[in-house]
C-alpha cells in the first residue's frame, strides 16, 4: 500500500477524512522546521487516531487538549507555520470528536492561512481542507463544503494521487447523498472503492458501507442488509469505533423490512455504547423512536422524542450554527408528524408541518448555489410531507394542499447569469466532449463488451470529475432568489388561484397515499386518485399501446387512465383549460390521449376537448409577467443538421455509436421552410443542414429571438439519464462529423426567449427524483427561467412531429401567440385527419408554462396576420370528432 493512501476515518453519519500517509507527511515538514515539533506532532497524531479508532470519541484523549494547547502556542511563538498548521488540525481533531463544534472552525481556518499561495498543491493543506469540508458538511454549509471539496479533486488529478481522489469522491458523495442526489452520491461511492478490493480493509468498506445505504434508499432491504453485515465484520474485527455506525445501518435494514425486534436490538447496541458520539445517539435514538411510533407504542415513542429533542438541542449548542443536523431534525420531525397523528394531536401535527417548512427554507437557497438539483433537496424533504399526508387528509386536506404549496417552493435561478469567463469556458468545452464521447460509447455494439463497460467507467468518471471542477466555476457567478414564505392557513390564501374558465390539478401520489388536490377559483378540494402502483401500470400501459400502432387496446388503456382525473369538476359547465401539477408518477402521462368517452361513443380526447398545460413554479404562474424581455419579435430556426456522413462501422467491426446512426430528418427540413414562410414578415433566423451547429443554437441571435424552434434528434438513456442533448451538425473545422451539445452547453448561457421548441425526441425525459419528477432539457430551460416549452415525452415520427408543428404555428401567429389555444387546436385537427388520427402521432407534444400571461400571447399581433386571422371558436362548442376506424 502506497505511503500517501488515504485511511476514511468516517462513519455512516459524522464521518471525515483522516489520512495516515498525509498526517505522517504533515509531521515531517513539522519536523523540518523543529525536530522536537516534529515528534510531537506524529506522537499526538498517532494517539488521536488510535482514541478514535479504538474507543471512540468520548474517551481516550486524556491530556491531548492541554498538551496540544501547549504546543500550538509554542509553535506560534517560534514562528513554526507548518507546525502550527498541524497542532491546530489535530487540535480541531480532538474537539470534533468530542462534539466541539462551534469553536472548532476557526482552527482549522487558521490552519489555512499557514500556507503561501504556492503551497497550493501541498499535501497538509489538502488534509486540512479535507477536515474543513466535512466539518462544513456536518454543520449544514453545503455551498462551502462542495466547492472545497470540488477544489480537492481538482488538486488529486493534477497530483495524478488516486488515492486522493477516491477519498475526496467518498466527501463530495456524502455530502450529495444529504442533499438527495441519490444517483450521483451512488456513482461516486462506487469511484471512492474503485481502486480498492476488501483486502484493502478501510479504504474499501467506508465507501462500501454508504453503497449499501444507497441499496436500501432505492428498495434493495435484503442487499443492504448484507453489505452492512460484511462491513460489521470488517469493523469488529478490527476492534474499530466505526462498528457504531455500521449497526445502526443495519437497525435501519431491519426496521424497513418489518423487523421491529432486530433493529431495536442493533440501535440498543449504540444508543447504549458509551463510547458513541453525540450524532450516533442519535441516529440511534431515531431508529428506536421510528420503530415504537410504527408499533404505537405511544408511551416509548413520547419518552424517546422527549430525549432525542434534548439531544438534538446538545448537538445545535456544540455546533454553533443554525442549519446543523439538518438531516437528522427532518427525521425527527418525520416521526414526531406520525407519532402527533397516532395521538390525535393536531395542533402539533400543524406545528411540525410549520416547523419543518422554516427548516427547509433556511437551507433551500444554499442547496440552488452548491449546484444541486431542487429536484433532488424536494425529493430528500419529501418524507416527512408523506407522514402529514395520511393524517392531514383524513383531518384538513385543504391545510394539506398548502402546505405542500409552501414546502416544494424552490428557489428560482436568475436568467442573468453573466458570461462565461475564460476557465468556465475551457472547463465547459473539457465537459461536453466527454459527455458526446460517452454518449457515442454508449450506442457502441462490440464483440467485446466487458472492455466496453471498463472504458464506459473511466469516461463516466472522467466525465464526472470535470462536471465537479466546471460547477465549482459555474456556481461562483450563480443568482438565487429564495421563494418567499407564505404563512396561511385558509383556503383564500392558497399560492395560485385559477381563472374562472380554468381548474388546476396538483396530483400527490406516494406508496401511503394517492390525492388530486382540485383547484378552481371558488374552492380547493382533494379528490382520491388510484394508488401508485395501480398508477404506474396503467401510464406504462398505455405509452405502450400508444407506440404501437397496431395494438386494440389503445381506447381500453386510455379510458383507464380517466381514473387520475376529477372528472366531476372537469365537466364543469364553464371549464376550458386544465393546468397539471404532476409528480414522478404522473409527469409522463399522455393526458391529453386519455379518454372521456364511455367506450359506447367515438373516442373523445382530452387535448381535443380542453387547453392543457403543464404547471412550473406555482408562485409565480398567475402572477404578471415582470421579466424586462430582450427577446426580438422574430423566431430563430433550427432544424435538420447534417449528419456524419462516415460509414457507421470501425475499422474493427464494432458498430459505431449513436452519433454515427442517426437517420436524416427530411420531414425536419420541410417543416423549417413551412415555418419559414409562416413567419415571412418577421424577422427570422434559419439553421438547417451544415448551418444546424452548436455555434449557432448558442448564439446570440438564436437565444434572443422570441421563439426558438428546435428539431433535432434528442439523447436520453434510462441509464445514463443525467447526460441528455441534442445532436447537430459539425463544426467548421470538421463539418463531416455529427456532433452533440449536453445540456449543461445549453444552460451555460441565458436563453431570452418566450418560448422554445423542443421538437426532438424525448426532450422532457432525463434524471428522476424520487416523489417529485422528472429533470430533462425541457425542465431545465424552465428552471433556467424560459416561460414557456413545448417538448416530447417520448420518441414519435420525424413526419408526424413536423405536422403537428405546422398546424401548432399556424394556429399561434393566428391566435398573436396563445400557445395552449395553439396546441389544442392542432391536436384536434391531427384528430380529424385519417392519416395522423392515432395518439402516437401526438400524445407526445407537451406545453409547459411558467407564466400564463405569456404563455397566453407570445406574439404581439403583425399586420400581415390580422387579417388571416382565424375564427377562435370556444372550446366547449367544438363539433364532435371524427376519428378513423383505427382508433374505433
Amino acid at each position: 500500500m502506497l505511503a500517501s493512501r488515504l485511511i476514511l476515518a468516517a462513519s455512516l453519519v459524522c464521518a471525515f477524512a483522516l489520512a495516515r500517509g498525509e498526517q505522517i507527511y504533515a509531521s515531517e515538514q513539522c519536523r523540518q522546521e523543529s525536530a522536537v515539533l516534529g515528534l510531537e506532532a506524529e506522537r499526538i497524531g498517532a494517539e488521536a487516531s488510535a482514541a478514535l479508532d479504538q474507543a471512540g470519541p468520548s474517551t481516550g484523549y486524556g491530556s491531548l487538549n492541554s498538551d496540544l494547547k501547549r504546543l500550538v502556542a509554542r509553535s506560534r511563538d517560534q514562528g513554526h507555520r507548518h507546525c502550527l498548521a498541524e497542532f491546530l488540525r489535530l487540535t480541531w481533531h480532538v474537539r470534533f470528536q468530542q462534539n466541539d463544534l462551534g469553536s472548532s472552525k476557526a482552527l482549522l481556518i487558521e490552519a489555512l492561512q499557514q500556507f503561501e499561495p504556492e503551497e497550493r498543491l501541498s499535501r497538509q493543506r489538502n488534509l486540512v481542507l479535507g477536515n474543513l469540508s466535512y466539518h462544513q458538511v456536518m454543520t449544514g454549509q453545503f455551498v462551502e463544503a462542495t466547492q472545497i471539496i470540488r477544489e480537492m479533486i481538482a488538486i488529486s488529478i493534477e497530483l495524478q494521487d488516486a488515492d486522493a481522489l477516491a477519498a475526496n469522491y467518498y466527501l463530495i458523495a456524502d455530502a450529495y447523498l444529504k442533499l438527495g442526489e441519490i444517483e450521483t452520491a451512488k456513482r461516486y461511492f462506487q469511484y471512492s472503492i474503485d481502486p480498492y478490493t476488501p483486502s484493502d480493509g478501510m479504504d474499501y468498506y467506508t465507501g462500501f458501507s454508504k453503497l449499501a445505504t444507497i441499496d436500501r434508499i432505492q428498495g434493495s432491504y435484503a442487499r443492504a442488509l448484507q453489505r452492512h453485515s460484511q462491513s460489521l465484520g470488517y469493523f469488529q474485527s478490527e476492534q474499530s469505533y466505526r462498528r457504531i455506525p455500521a449497526r445502526i445501518e443495519i437497525a435501519r435494514d431491519h426496521l424497513a423490512m418489518g423487523n421491529h425486534e432486530s433493529a431495536e436490538q442493533f440501535a440498543n447496541l449504540a444508543w447504549n455504547d458509551s463510547s458513541a458520539m453525540l450524532e450516533q445517539r442519535i441516529d440511534a435514538g431515531l431508529v428506536l423512536f421510528d420503530s415504537a411510533s410504527r408499533q404505537r407504542n405511544q408511551s416509548e415513542a413520547e419518552r424517546l422524542r422527549l430525549a432525542l429533542s434534548e439531544l438534538l438541542n446538545q448537538a445545535q449548542a456544540h455546533s454553533g450554527q443554525r442549519n446543523a443536523n439538518i438531516i437528522q431534525e427532518l427525521e425527527y420531525m418525520t416521526i414526531s408528524a406520525r407519532h402527533f397523528a397516532a395521538r390525535n394531536e393536531l395542533t402539533k401535527v400543524l406545528e411540525v408541518a410549520d416547523e419543518t417548512i422554516l427548516l427547509t427554507q433556511r437551507i433551500s437557497a444554499d442547496v440552488s448555489r452548491s449546484g444541486v438539483n431542487a429536484m433532488a433537496w424536494a425529493s430528500r424533504v419529501d418524507g416527512i410531507a408523506q407522514e402529514l399526508a395520511g393524517y392531514l387528509w383524513d383531518k384538513k386536506p385543504i391545510d394539506l394542499a398548502q402546505w405542500i404549496d409552501r414546502l416544494q417552493s424552490q428557489s428560482e435561478k436568475s436568467n442573468d447569469q453573466g458570461s462565461l469567463g475564460g476557465q468556465e469556458f475551457e472547463l465547459l468545452e473539457e465537459l461536453s466532449k466527454l459527455e458526446r464521447r460517452l454518449v457515442d460509447q454508449q450506442g457502441l455494439r462490440t464483440s467485446d463488451p466487458v472492455r466496453l463497460e471498463q472504458e464506459m467507467r473511466m469516461l463516466a468518471q472522467s466525465r464526472d470529475a470535470v462536471r465537479e471542477a466546471y460547477v465549482q466555476v459555474h456556481t461562483k457567478r450563480m443568482v438565487t432568489k429564495p421563494m418567499p414564505a407564505r404563512q396561511y392557513r385558509s383556503a383564500s390564501t392558497v399560492a395560485f388561484v385559477p381563472a374562472k374558465d380554468e381548474i388546476l390539478i396538483r396530483y400527490y401520489v406516494r406508496p401511503s397515499i394517492s390525492i388530486a388536490f382540485v383547484y378552481s377559483d371558488r374552492s380547493v378540494v382533494a379528490v382520491p386518485v388510484p394508488p401508485l402502483s395501480l398508477i404506474s401500470q396503467m401510464v406504462d400501459r398505455a405509452k405502450q399501446v400508444i407506440r404501437d400502432p397496431g395494438s386494440p387496446d389503445v381506447r381500453p388503456a386510455l379510458r383507464a387512465l380517466a381514473a387520475l382525473l376529477p372528472l366531476a369538476q372537469i365537466r364543469a359547465s364553464d371549464v376550458r383549460r386544465i393546468l397539471l401539477v404532476t409528480d414522478e408518477s404522473t409527469f409522463s402521462t399522455p393526458f391529453s390521449a386519455i379518454d372521456l368517452s364511455d367506450g359506447k361513443q367515438l373516442y373523445r380526447p382530452l387535448g381535443a376537448a380542453f387547453e392543457l398545460v403543464e404547471v412550473s413554479h406555482l408562485e409565480s404562474y398567475g402572477q404578471a409577467d415582470q421579466r424586462q424581455s430582450t427577446a426580438s419579435p422574430g423566431i430563430a430556426i433550427f432544424a435538420s443538421p447534417a449528419l456524419s456522413s462516415v460509414a457507421s462501422r470501425s475499422s474493427d467491426g464494432a458498430t459505431k455509436g449513436w452519433l454515427h446512426n442517426l437517420p436524416k430528418l427530411d420531414f425536419s427540413l420541410a417543416e423549417a421552410m413551412v415555418l419559414r414562410g409562416l413567419f415571412a414578415d418577421r424577422p427570422s433566423h434559419f439553421y438547417v443542414g451544415t448551418e444546424a451547429t452548436a455555434e449557432n443554437l448558442l448564439s446570440e441571435q438564436a437565444r434572443s429571438a422570441r421563439i426558438l424552434h428546435i428539431s433535432t434528434h434528442g439523447y436520453f438513456r434510462p441509464d445514463l439519464a443525467h447526460v441528455v442533448g441534442l445532436a447537430v451538425a459539425g463544426s467548421a473545422k470538421d463539418a463531416q462529423q455529427a456532433s452533440f451539445v449536453t445540456q449543461s452547453q445549453l444552460l451555460s448561457q441565458p436563453f431570452h426567449n418566450a418560448l422554445i421548441v423542443l421538437g426532438s425526441c424525448d426532450s422532457l425525459q432525463g434524471q428522476r427524483y424520487r416523489g417529485i419528477g422528472s429533470y430533462g432539457l425541457g425542465q431545465a430551460l424552465i428552471e433556467q427561467g424560459t416561460p414557456v416549452v413545448v417538448g416530447t415525452l417520448w420518441a414519435i415520427p420525424d413526419a408526424s412531429a413536423a405536422n403537428f408543428m405546422t398546424r401548432f404555428y399556424r394556429h399561434l401567429i393566428a391566435s398573436e401567440g396563445d400557445s395552449g389555444y395553439a396546441m389544442t387546436q392542432a391536436r384536434s385537427e391531427m384528430i380529424m385527419d385519417r392519416a395522423y388520427a392515432h395518439p402516437r402521432h401526438w400524445a407526445a407534444m407537451t406545453l409547459l408554462s411558467r407564466n400564463r400571461e405569456i404563455e397566453r400571447k407570445l406574439l404581439p399581433a403583425s399586420p400581415g396576420v390580422l387579417s388571416d386571422r382565424l375564427e377562435m371558436n370556444s372550446v366547449g362548442k367544438r363539433q364532435k370528432l371524427r376519428v378513423s376506424k383505427m382508433m374505433n
